[in-house]
C-alpha cells in the first residue's frame, strides 16, 4: 500500500500541472470551463492531501484569470475583477477545508526518519519504540491490526493491558531506562475482538554517549496457545493425581431415572437405617460435601455419558465417614432399553489416607527436586524421559511435552549432537553411568556448556528400573577456563616477545625456562645450561664475579642484580645489566628464581666514553687558563655533560630497582641519547665559534629555546633548588639562530644568577622575560637576586671573574658566540640587588643596528 502511495505521490505534481493547465487553456476558449477549476481542486485535495491540493489550487487560479480574460478579452470590469478574485478564494478555502478531513479510522501516524524501515510491518511480531521520556514513537502494523486502535490511540501509556499485569510492564520500562539491560516479561493485552491474550515481551534500551537513555525498543510475540497448553497439563496432572484401582464393597441397583430401589446387606449394615426407604437411606449417608459431585455424576449417565468412577464419602452407623468408590454400569434389554443401573462401591478409605500422606511426601520431595539448581530427569529403562524438574524446563524454555523422550537431544548443539548420542546410546544399553560434556540451547536461544551425568537404578536382577540425570551448567565455568588459557598463552606471549632476556631457575640455580628472546640471542636451548652450561655465555673476565653475585643470592635469598658482558651466538660480547628476584610460597620458602637480562651495552659504552670524555675535559680544564678555546670547551660541555651523567645513573637505578622499572630505564636511556648528542652539538659548535666556522642557524622559537635550556640546567643537582619563573608574549617572533649556541649561552648567564646568591642569605630566584624590542630582534633578560656586578666595564673580558673558583671565560664565550650571531649582550645592577643581563637577537639573517643595543 505505501509503495502505491509513493509512486501516485511522485505522479501528482505532474497530474496536478497537466489538469490544472488543461483548466487554463479551457478558460481561454470558454470561461464556463475555466470556472470546473474548483471542483479539481477539491478532488485533487481529497485524494492526494493538502500539499498537492494547494499546488492545484494554484494552477487552479490561473485558469480562473485565464477564463476571465477569455470572456471579456482584456476589457476587464471592476465587477468581472472582483468575480475571480471570490473564485480564487474560493479555490483556495476548498482547497484547506477538504485537507483539514480527520483521520479515517485505522490510520497509523508514521514519524519522519525513523529508525525502523518498512519491512517491520511485515513482521508477525509486534514492535514498537518510546522515546527516553516513555512518549510512544513507533508501533507496528501488528499492533494496529492486533488492537484495532490507531497510533494516536495508543500514544497513552499501556492502555491495551490487563488491570491485573498494569504494573509489570511499567516496572519492566522503568528498569530497562535505569539499567540499559534487556527486560523480559510476559502480560496478557486487550485485542481488538474484546478478549485478552498472553503476550511474551523483551525491551531494549539505546543510550547515547553519556549512557543516557535516549530509546526504548520493544517486541511482543503470542504465546496465548502456550499458556493453554499449560494450563491443560496441569489439568491432567491433577486426573493423573486422582485415579485409583477398583476394590470390591458395596452394592446397589437404581432405576433409569437414579431412584435407588436395592441395596444389598453389606451396604444396609454400613449405614444403617434399616427401615427408611433405600433411596432415602442411601442419600443421607452421603457426605453433604460430596452431594453435588453424586448429582453431577448421575446427570452425565442419565445423558448418555461415560462418567468414568465416584468416589464420595459415607457415614456409617458410628458417624464415621469414610471414602468409597463407585463404578456404575447400564443395564439393558436385547432391545438396547435401559432397565437400571448397578452399583458396585469399595471402600478405599485406608487407601485414601494413604495416598494422602503419600501426595504430601511426593509433594514435598518434589518441591526440594524443583528446588534443586540444577536440571533433574528422571528416564525409563530405555533412557527416555519420563520427568523433568521444573529448573530443567525453565532453562529450555518449552513445554515438558516437548522436552521428554529422546526430544531432549534436539536442544543438543549440531556439532555436538552425534557424540552425546552415541555416548548416550551405548551407555543405556551397557547399563554404565553416562558421563559428557555438551552444549546445549537454552531457553534464550544461546548454546551453553552442560555437564550431563546419568546413573541407573537397578534391581536384585541386576535390571535397570529408571535412570536418574542431572544437568548441572557449566557455561561460566568452561569460558573461565578458555580465558584462563587465553590469558596464559597472552602471558606466554608477552614473556616470548618482551625486549628482554628472561629466564627462570629452580632454588638451587638450575635453569628451567629461558624465553625466545634469550634462545635467539644466545642461541642455546634450556637444556644446554643446566649445570654451569651458561658459562661459555658469559665473558671470561666477568665469570668469576658474576658466579660469586649469583651464588651469595641462591644462598642468602637476596635479590640478584649484576652487570657482565654476554656472549651472543655470532661470537659478539654486549653489556648486560642482570637482576634476579625470588618467589616464594606461603611459608617463605624460595620455589623459583624468575630473572631479566636487560641489553645496556650502548648505554654502558656512552657511558665509558663519557666518562672518558669528561676525565680529558677535566685535565684540559686544569691546564686551559692560558687558553681560551681549551677553557670554553670546558665550560660550555659541562652541562650537557652533567646531564648525561645523571640519566645514565638514573637508568642503572631503574634497572637495579626490585623488580626493574623497564619503561622509567627506557626513559633514562633515551634522555641520556639525547643530552649525549646535545653534547656533541655544544662541540662542533664550539668548534665552529673559534675556528669561524658557519653556524647552523635557523628560526628558533625562544620559548621552546629557553625551557629546553632551563632543563639542561635542572639536571645539575645543585641547581635544581633555584626558582625560575617566565615571562613570554604569546605573539613573540621566531629568532634567527642556533639553537645549541644560544642555550649555551642562556646555561651560563643563569648559573652565573645562582651562584650568586650563594653569599647573600637569598633563595636564588632567576626570572627569564622576552620581548620583541622592534621588527628585527628580541631582547631576552635573565634577572637574578644575587649581588650585583662590581665592574661592568670589563665583566666580559675574558679571566675576569667574582667567583673565587671561577675562570673568567664564561661571560667572554658568551659575548662571543652573541656576536657571532650578529646580537649584543650587556649587563647592569638592579635597584637593590641583583643583576640583568640583556641579549639582543635576530629575528632574520641580518645584523641589527647599533641602536638597537644602546636602546637595551
Amino acid at each position: 500500500m505505501l509503495d502505491m502511495e509513493l509512486s501516485r505521490s511522485s505522479r501528482a505534481p505532474a497530474l496536478c500541472a497537466a489538469v490544472a493547465g488543461a483548466s487554463a487553456t479551457a478558460g481561454w476558449l470558454d470561461p464556463v470551463a475555466g470556472y470546473l477549476s474548483p471542483v479539481i481542486v477539491v478532488l485533487f485535495t481529497l485524494f492526494l492531501g493538502r500539499s498537492f491540493g494547494r499546488l492545484a489550487a494554484g494552477f487552479a487560479s490561473l485558469g480562473i484569470v485565464g477564463a476571465t480574460l477569455s470572456a471579456h478579452s482584456l476589457a476587464l470590469s471592476a465587477s468581472s475583477i472582483v468575480h475571480s478574485a471570490i473564485a480564487i478564494v474560493a479555490v483556495w478555502i476548498c482547497a484547506e477545508i477538504v485537507s483539514r478531513r480527520p483521520l479515517q479510522p485505522g490510520s497509523t501516524v508514521r514519524l519522519k526518519d525513523h529508525p525502523f524501515d518498512l519491512p517491520i510491518d511485515q513482521l508477525s511480531r509486534f514492535i514498537w519504540s518510546r522515546t527516553g521520556d516513555g512518549q510512544l514513537e513507533y508501533v507496528s502494523q501488528s499492533i494496529l491490526d492486533y488492537s484495532g486502535r490507531t497510533f494516536d490511540e495508543l500514544r497513552r501509556l499501556f492502555t491495551l493491558t490487563h488491570p491485573d499485569d498494569v504494573g509489570i510492564p511499567v516496572a519492566a520500562f522503568a528498569r530497562a531506562q535505569e539499567t540499559g539491560e534487556a527486560q523480559e516479561y510476559q502480560c496478557r493485552y486487550l485485542s481488538a475482538a474484546g478478549s485478552y491474550e498472553w503476550f511474551a515481551a523483551v525491551l531494549h534500551t539505546q543510550r547515547d554517549r553519556h549512557n543516557r537513555p535516549i530509546r526504548v525498543y520493544g517486541m511482543h510475540w503470542n504465546i496465548n496457545k502456550q499458556k493453554r497448553q499449560e494450563e491443560q497439563l496441569r489439568r491432567r496432572n491433577q486426573t493423573l493425581e486422582t485415579m485409583n484401582e477398583l476394590c470390591p464393597g458395596h452394592m446397589w441397583a437404581a432405576l433409569p431415572d437414579g431412584s435407588i430401589e436395592y441395596l444389598n446387606s453389606s451396604l444396609r449394615d454400613y449405614i444403617g437405617n434399616a427401615d427408611a426407604p433405600p433411596c432415602e437411606a442411601y442419600f443421607a449417608a452421603i457426605h453433604p460435601d460430596d452431594v453435588a459431585a453424586y448429582d453431577a455424576h448421575w446427570n452425565v449417565l442419565k445423558a448418555g455419558g461415560d462418567p468414568g468412577e465416584l468416589e464420595i464419602r459415607m457415614r456409617s452407623t458410628d458417624d464415621a465417614y469414610r471414602w468409597f468408590l463407585y463404578h456404575v454400569k447400564a443395564v439393558s434389554d436385547e432391545g438396547g432399553q435401559l432397565l437400571r443401573w448397578v452399583g458396585v462401591g469399595w471402600d478405599i478409605h485406608d487407601r485414601k489416607s494413604a495416598e494422602s500422606r503419600l501426595r504430601t511426601k511426593e509433594e514435598a520431595y518434589r518441591r526440594i527436586v524443583d528446588c534443586v539448581p540444577a536440571c533433574v530427569c528422571v528416564g525409563n529403562p530405555d533412557g527416555e524421559l519420563v520427568y523433568v524438574n521444573k529448573v530443567g524446563v525453565a532453562a529450555l524454555g518449552k513445554p515438558i511435552d516437548d522436552i521428554i523422550g529422546e526430544r531432549w537431544m534436539a536442544f543438543i548443539h549440531p556439532d555436538d549432537a552425534d557424540f552425546a548420542r552415541s555416548q548416550w546410546k551405548a551407555h543405556i544399553a551397557a547399563r554404565k553411568p553416562v558421563d559428557v560434556t555438551v552444549r546445549m540451547q537454552q531457553h534464550d536461544g544461546v548454546y551453553r556448556w552442560q555437564h550431563l551425568l546419568a546413573e541407573p537404578l537397578l534391581d536384585d536382577n541386576g535390571d535397570v528400573i529408571n535412570w536418574y540425570l542431572i544437568g548441572i551448567e557449566i557455561d561460566e565455568a568452561i569460558k573461565a577456563q578458555e580465558a584462563l588459557t587465553a590469558r596464559e598463552h597472552q602471558l606466554r606471549e608477552i614473556t616470548e616477545t618482551i625486549p628482554g632476556m628472561i629466564w627462570c631457575t629452580d632454588p638451587q640455580g638450575q635453569p628451567t625456562y629461558v624465553n625466545r628472546r634469550t634462545r635467539d640471542y644466545t642461541g642455546v636451548e634450556v637444556s644446554d645450561l643446566v649445570d654451569l652450561g651458561y658459562q661459555k655465555s658469559i665473558h671470561p673476565d666477568d665469570w668469576d664475579d658474576m658466579i660469586r653475585a649469583f651464588t651469595h643470592a641462591i644462598e642468602s635469598g637476596e635479590p640478584y642484580s649484576h652487570v657482565t658482558r654476554l656472549r651472543r651466538k655470532d661470537g659478539t660480547y654486549r653489556w648486560h645489566q642482570q637482576t634476579g628476584e625470588p618467589m616464594r610460597d606461603a611459608n617463605g620458602n624460595i620455589v623459583q628464581w624468575y630473572g631479566l637480562s636487560l641489553d645496556i651495552d650502548e648505554p654502558k659504552r656512552a657511558e665509558d666514553r663519557l666518562r672518558q670524555t669528561q676525565a680529558k675535559l677535566a685535565r684540559a680544564t686544569r691546564i686551559a687558563t692560558v687558553a681560551e678555546l681549551s677553557a670554553s670547551i670546558a665550560h660550555e660541555l659541562n652541562q650537557p655533560l652533567t646531564s648525561v651523567i645523571a640519566n645514565a645513573q638514573a637508568c642503572r637505578r631503574w634497572l637495579g630497582a626490585s623488580p626493574p622499572n623497564l619503561p622509567e630505564a627506557k626513559a633514562s636511556v633515551d634522555s641520556l641519547i639525547r643530552d649525549a648528542r646535545s653534547a656533541d652539538e655544544t662541540m662542533q659548535s664550539i668548534r665552529a665559534l673559534f675556528k669561524r666556522q658557519t653556524f647552523q642557524k635557523r628560526e628558533r622559537n625562544v620559548k621552546d629555546m629557553v625551557l629546553e635550556a632551563v632543563r639542561l640546567l635542572r639536571e645539575d643537582e645543585t641547581k635544581r633548588s633555584a626558582e625560575i619563573d617566565f615571562d613570554f608574549p604569546d605573539d613573540l617572533p621566531p629568532v634567527f639562530v642556533d639553537q645549541i649556541q644560544i642555550q649555551q649561552v642562556l646555561i651560563n648567564l643563569i648559573s652565573n644568577g645562582i651562584e650568586a646568591t650563594e653569599n647573600t642569605g637569598r633563595p636564588p630566584t632567576i626570572r627569564i622575560a622576552a620581548s620583541a624590542q622592534d621588527e628585527q630582534s628580541v631582547v631576552l633578560e635573565v634577572v637574578d637576586n644575587g649581588s650585583g656586578i662590581r665592574e661592568t666595564d670589563s665583566i666580559f673580558d675574558p679571566f675576569v671573574t667574582t667567583k673565587t673558583k671561577g675562570m673568567g671565560i664564561g661571560l667572554a664565550v658568551s659575548r662571543s658566540i652573541v656576536e657571532a650571531h650578529e646580537g649584543r649582550i650587556s649587563a647592569s645592577n638592579n635597584a637593590g640587588f641583583g643583576a640583568t643581563f640583556r641579549v639582543v637577537l635576530p629575528v632574520g639573517p641580518y645584523s641589527l643596528p647599533q641602536q638597537a643595543v644602546e636602546a637595551g
